[in-house]
């Protein structure tokens, strides 16, 4: 639309969809390419993962795994959501499966994984 617009010298629309463009351009990067942080807290009395807070005590298990997770309302919850594509760190409370982490490279969800193990045992037993 921009060649069309600069060929019968419409320079409101070259201008329009120049400007149209760079609007989606920003949009793409800010909401869908950029990387986006996801932080673990380990606190004495709860992990908060995201957004989500689970008491130690609840958490039944964990580990490493590369299907998604429990079916959530994935309009509410933040990243992650429930299909994380790629290895990822969940754990288990009651019967449900959450993933804790966003997709990882095989070799980074193992050292998180050993970290995590390191930091759960730690506050779990505290």
């Amino acid at each position: 639309l921009v060649a069309y617009g600069v060929s019968i010298s419409n320079y409101e629309m070259v201008l329009f969809m120049s400007g149209l463009t760079a609007v989606v351009y920003w949009l793409t990067w800010h909401v869908g390419w950029r990387p986006r942080p996801f932080q673990l807290s380990f606190s004495p009395s709860f992990l908060q993962a995201g957004p989500h807070r689970y008491a130690y005590s609840d958490i039944q298990s964990h580990g490493l795994s590369r299907y998604g997770g429990d079916v959530v309302d994935t309009v509410s919850i933040g990243v992650p959501r429930n299909i994380t594509i790629g290895a990822h760190i969940y754990i288990k409370v009651g019967e449900r499966h959450l993933p804790i982490t966003v997709g990882l490279k095989d070799a980074q969800a193992k050292e998180v994984l050993r970290l995590f193990d390191l930091l759960l045992d730690e506050y779990h037993s505290a």
